[in-house]
């Protein structure tokens, strides 16, 4: 499944479970680690960001190709500064957190989903929706 459509599939389970009254609550080991990565991406360490991987996500996404997507992402927003929110629950098998991080212009979403045995199954860095 593509990385837009996987995305938006957890979103849409992440919405119906909180519909449902379903959603069980969020691990603080989970958000601690959520806002360890995004700590780590921010300040380059892309290495200890990797080690947190699933092995099939390591064999699909290098080092480098981390700091490339994180450069990438963040290069219009200016200066990095703090993680300003983030929201947790239950999607797909396991837990979706989106840290959003404030930058001097503007904001970007680190969404990560961390399978059952807290292991990251899935990164996106991705604009954080506008507000309307």
């Amino acid at each position: 499944m593509k990385a837009p459509i996987r995305a938006a599939a957890i979103l849409v389970m992440l919405l119906a479970a909180a519909a449902c009254g379903r959603a069980a609550p969020t691990d603080p080991g989970v958000l601690t680690a959520a806002h360890q990565i995004v700590t780590q991406l921010q300040t380059g360490d892309d290495a200890a960001v990797e080690s947190q991987l699933a092995a099939a996500v390591q064999q699909q996404l290098s080092t480098a190709q981390l700091a490339s997507a994180w450069q990438q992402a963040t290069a219009s927003l200016g200066a990095y500064e703090s993680q300003a929110k983030t929201v947790s629950g239950q999607a797909a098998g396991g837990t979706e957190v989106v840290v959003t991080c404030a930058f001097a212009h503007g904001t970007l979403d680190v969404r990560l989903h961390f399978d059952a045995q807290h292991t990251v199954d899935g990164l996106y860095l991705q604009p954080h929706p506008a507000s309307s």
